[in-house]
């Protein structure tokens, strides 16, 4: 690709803040509000574990205060029956666990009060991602150290 069509390619990205619709950055948020995008949606509760997974802690904290519920929502069946959903299976809490501000904005929430397998698996990939202090806020939350994640 010549550099021109590249350096164009990339001004229209800044121009239409594409990383927001990636990464969930900042203005995504009120960007889905001027669309009068659903935020009690099982789509917006994907949305919100996304966000999570990439660290996107200001966002996180938009999506709840818009009104994603925490209570799972069911899954719309898929178009085609060998389709997953992403992130379908993934607690609030695993999504986050790699990322310690995300995951504190979680708890903070009430997220997986009553998940003990969230808060265990989440407990696992902070550990794995050496962030004792999110490890130790989990434990603080209900996480077992002892639990058995074979199954």
């Amino acid at each position: 690709m010549p550099a021109v069509i590249t350096e164009l390619e990339s001004a229209v990205d800044t121009f239409a803040q594409t990383e927001r619709w990636i990464d969930g950055s900042d203005g995504l948020v009120e960007a889905l509000q001027g669309e009068n995008f659903n935020f009690q949606s099982f789509e917006a509760q994907l949305m919100l574990k996304e966000v999570a997974s990439r660290g996107g802690t200001d966002t996180v904290r938009q999506l709840l205060e818009a009104g994603v519920p925490l209570e799972p929502l069911p899954a719309p069946s898929p178009k085609k029956p060998y389709m997953a959903v992403p992130f379908e299976a993934v607690g609030w809490l695993n999504a986050a666990g790699s990322h310690p501000e995300a995951l504190q904005v979680l708890p903070d929430a009430g997220a997986s009060k009553n998940d003990q397998t969230d808060k265990d698996l989440a407990l696992a990939s902070a550990a794995r991602s050496g962030h004792v202090g999110a490890a130790r806020a989990l434990i603080a939350y209900g996480a077992n150290p002892n639990a058995d994640l074979s199954q």
